[in-house]
């Protein structure tokens, strides 16, 4: 370090020492928050008026860095999904079993997994839908040739 820099960072660590430098450091911008007090009346405002356009929602108020400052629940989902247990422990272990299908067919189990990795069976497959479609034609064009019914009264 040089002696002029030394200089510099003695006299700041100095001023700031005796207050004459802001307790705020230089070339910060301020984070501007609203009070605990003013997000609650934001919130419930925003509830209130769902609530009289026939919503019944949950409003969130965050900051600039995504910290929750208020939450108001409403009675639908959202709110719900908040604090609902049940529902929350159902929508969990949905999407758990949705998390666990998925992998297995990403895994190639099962018949729908094997259709997704195995080209052999996806042409087997192909190859016996195409014939079904032959013979449901087939079939429309003389259905006598296939269908055999006798009508006999005692």
């Amino acid at each position: 370090m040089n002696r002029l820099t030394s200089a510099a960072m003695a006299a700041a660590l100095l001023a700031g020492a005796t207050g004459s430098v802001p307790a705020q450091a230089q070339g910060l911008l301020p984070s501007p928050r609203i009070s605990a007090a003013l997000a609650n009346e934001a919130v419930g405002a925003a509830v209130a008026k769902c609530a009289s356009q026939g919503y019944a929602e949950t409003a969130v108020l965050v900051d600039i860095d995504g910290v929750v400052q208020a939450t108001l629940r409403g009675d639908n989902t959202a709110g719900k999904l908040l604090n609902d247990k049940e529902l929350y422990d159902r929508l969990n272990s949905t999407v758990n079993r949705l998390d666990e299908l998925t992998k297995n067919l990403n895994a190639g189990e099962g018949t729908a997994g094997q259709l997704l990795h195995n080209k052999e069976m996806y042409d087997n497959m192909n190859s016996a839908a195409n014939e079904l479609k032959g013979l449901i034609a087939d079939i429309r064009k003389d259905p006598k040739k296939y269908l055999n019914v006798k009508v006999s009264i005692f």
